[in-house]
């Protein structure tokens, strides 16, 4: 999807601007990451944005992961996502507390001889922005990001 098609239809859905949902929608159609995830997606604007690039490249997939309070904002990254009509390329996960859980089993699942698989191209840290979760955040992501 075109990223003007993606910004009018995603207007006034917090909480990324206009400038930084291109840069971040550009990057994907430079880089082209395969495997991509979000970490904090409020309402799904930025996820929006994300799986447009996807969609103009045809290809790839982003998983992302958030509070459980998250089931409760409006709209709800479902919703955000249905109306672009890209939920296909996205897979949503919700932890109760924090998406370092959600890190953390990845890790565990990506064990091989010892030593972490990674498995992502991308990750975008986009949640609370707060040290404390996002240092391990951090940490816990850079094992799953593959090279390059």
């Amino acid at each position: 999807m075109k990223f003007s098609n993606a910004a009018t239809r995603l207007k006034g859905i917090p909480h990324i601007s206009r400038h930084s949902a291109r840069i971040l929608y550009d990057f994907i159609l430079t880089e082209q990451p395969r495997d991509c995830i979000e970490l904090g997606f409020a309402h799904g604007a930025g996820s929006g944005y994300m799986a447009a690039a996807l969609d103009e490249l045809g290809r790839g997939h982003l998983t992302c992961v958030d509070i459980e309070r998250s089931r409760t904002f409006d709209p709800t990254i479902e919703q955000t996502l249905e109306g672009l009509g890209l939920a296909s390329f996205v897979s949503i996960h919700r932890e109760i507390n924090s998406y370092n859980w959600f890190l953390k089993k990845a890790v565990e699942q990506q064990i091989r001889d010892g030593r972490c698989e990674p498995c992502y191209d991308f990750v975008f840290i986009d949640g609370s922005k707060n040290w404390t979760i996002d240092g391990m955040a951090f940490f816990l992501a850079d094992k799953l990001l593959r090279e390059g």
